[in-house]
């Protein structure tokens, strides 16, 4: 089955920039950015400041190809679960889901100087030819 590529966004992170802002905060306040699952895969992580610098960027990354930004909607609405290779998977919640049915997504981010880079594609697929499985990854938006 064919994709068409629906709309892009991408995001670029300065690491120095939102380490400083990570250790100004605890995890309390964090936890209005990140969510829980994002936090424990982090510690998880062999650099966890690094993982959630991926997360933070591929929200922001997400929410600009969803042409709309974070306004309006709350940082734990995403979760980014980046992967070594410089691929991530997204989860976006049910009510930010069901405007999305129709799409799929690929996030994929790379680390040079200092700076991460996200850039996001979302594809539209019709829903009608989907087989099952098709529409149980696009749902928790597996990449």
């Amino acid at each position: 089955m064919g994709k068409t590529i629906k709309t892009i966004g991408c995001d670029i992170l300065s690491l120095s920039r939102f380490y400083k802002i990570l250790k100004s905060y605890d995890e309390y306040v964090l936890g209005y950015l990140f969510t829980v699952n994002e936090f424990k895969a982090a510690k998880a992580s062999c650099d966890s400041k690094l993982f959630l610098a991926i997360c933070f960027s591929g929200k922001e990354a997400v929410s600009k190809a969803l042409g709309h930004g974070m306004s309006g909607r709350s940082w734990n609405e995403i979760e980014i679960f980046p992967g070594k290779d410089g691929s991530a998977k997204v989860r976006i919640n049910q009510e930010t889901r069901v405007a999305e049915l129709n799409c799929f997504w690929e996030l994929s981010w790379d680390l040079k100087d200092n700076f991460i880079y996200v850039l996001v594609n979302i594809y539209s697929r019709r829903l009608s030819r989907m087989s099952l499985i098709e529409l149980h990854i696009l749902l928790v938006a597996v990449i």
